[in-house]
């Protein structure tokens, strides 16, 4: 891990420390992490899946997407994903849990990483820090009606594929048999965009409730949205305005490698 990473671990297993914690790798990391909590004097569970989910964006999507990954979890409400180049800021997870949403992550834009100015929500939500209802994400990839996604592969119709035009430009199409087409989407476009388009009990916020949730790309425009509040978690800090990042977290007592 890097020291970004490991600092995430350390600071995301401090914060939430009241909560059953799972560390996710392949089944072959399995002593690097039993080593890593033996090091931390950490208590967190570790929880592993076949190596195919790993090696690539695509097999993450894949498990993310899967019913194998959610009913490992199926004794819990919600699971907080908070991948490793994450930061979470403060305890905030049972405010978040009681408002009841079946997915949330830091809001898009139009533009995606290169968002166009005036900025323009596009959806809600990146899964690098999400939150999910775990009966939910089961329920929709056990629906009959439109079957589950397939190593990350999604079925659209032509009024979905419309509708998601935004979210999808730079999805890999892999077949169209009009009216349909076959793309490769990325797990969180799935859940943040094509599950609520098809269930309407899916419930997914706006984009300006999820902005006090987390802040992904153009951390400093979301900041002056959020009041000059820090969220309850970020994504790829070190990505978007690592500067920004470093003097909020000063704010808050924290030091950032």
């Amino acid at each position: 891990m890097s020291a970004a990473e490991e600092f995430s671990l350390r600071h995301s297993l401090e914060v939430l420390s009241a909560y059953d914690f799972f560390v996710i790798c392949p089944s072959e990391l399995l002593n690097y992490a039993s080593r890593i909590r033996r090091d931390y004097l950490a208590s967190f569970h570790i929880q592993t899946f076949p190596s195919k989910y790993f090696s690539s964006v695509k097999g993450y999507n894949g498990l993310l997407m899967s019913k194998e990954f959610y009913r490992q979890f199926e004794r819990y409400e919600y699971i907080l994903i908070v991948q490793t180049d994450a930061l979470v800021f403060a305890d905030q997870l049972e405010e978040w849990c009681d408002r009841d949403y079946s997915y949330i992550g830091a809001p898009w834009f139009e533009g995606h990483t290169r968002p166009k100015k005036p900025l323009s929500f596009a959806g809600v939500g990146n899964g690098g820090f999400s939150l999910r209802k775990v009966s939910d994400a089961i329920r929709v990839l056990e629906s009959s009606l439109f079957g589950a996604p397939e190593n990350g592969r999604v079925r659209l119709g032509i009024e979905e594929k419309f509708r998601l035009s935004s979210l999808i430009l730079h999805c890999i199409a892999l077949s169209s048999s009009p009216p349909f087409v076959t793309l490769e989407v990325n797990e969180d476009i799935y859940w943040g965009a094509v599950a609520p388009l098809r269930h309407n009990w899916f419930v997914v916020p706006p984009a300006e409730a999820a902005v006090d949730f987390a802040f992904e790309v153009a951390p400093e425009y979301m900041f002056e949205l959020n009041g000059e509040r820090l969220p309850f978690g970020c994504h790829a800090w070190e990505r978007y305005n690592p500067e920004f990042w470093r003097e909020r977290a000063r704010d808050i007592g924290l030091e950032l490698p």
